[in-house]
């Protein structure tokens, strides 16, 4: 149950905090691909930090694409989703093969229908959180 709760907490602290999407936005303007076992390995500490939560953003997206009918696409060893935060976008995706790795690549929208809308993710979390604290 403690570590259910912890999950939960981080999941909400990163959707109702933007520090970690500004993070990502800034992080990604020098290097558009990045996936967590390359960045683990000689970054600093900080950046370890935020490189793994990027797992946790795959399941912030998941969730919130199984709760509205959007399927994740297929690649490789794996599935990904495309979100955007304006015209930015990212390929959010997990890699089954030969062990699970979680990657982001960065990219510019060019149909925004292509993609789930950051704003939607935020807004779904914020009222779920907001039922609960209701309780």
């Amino acid at each position: 149950m403690e570590t259910i709760k912890k999950r939960e907490d981080i999941i909400n602290e990163m959707v109702l905090d933007n520090n970690y999407i500004n993070w990502l936005m800034n992080y990604t303007e020098g290097d558009t691909v990045f996936c967590i076992n390359e960045v683990t390995l000689d970054d600093k500490y900080l950046l370890e930090i935020n490189a793994n939560k990027l797992g946790f953003l795959y399941s912030i997206i998941s969730e919130y694409a199984d709760n509205n009918g959007i399927y994740p696409r297929p690649c490789g060893y794996g599935i990904y989703y495309k979100i955007r935060i304006g015209n930015t976008g990212f390929d959010i995706g997990k890699t089954v093969v030969p062990s699970i790795s979680y990657y982001c690549n960065r990219e510019q929208v060019t149909n925004k229908e292509d993609y789930i809308d950051y704003n939607d993710i935020y807004n779904y979390y914020k009222n779920k959180h907001n039922a609960r604290v209701m309780k």
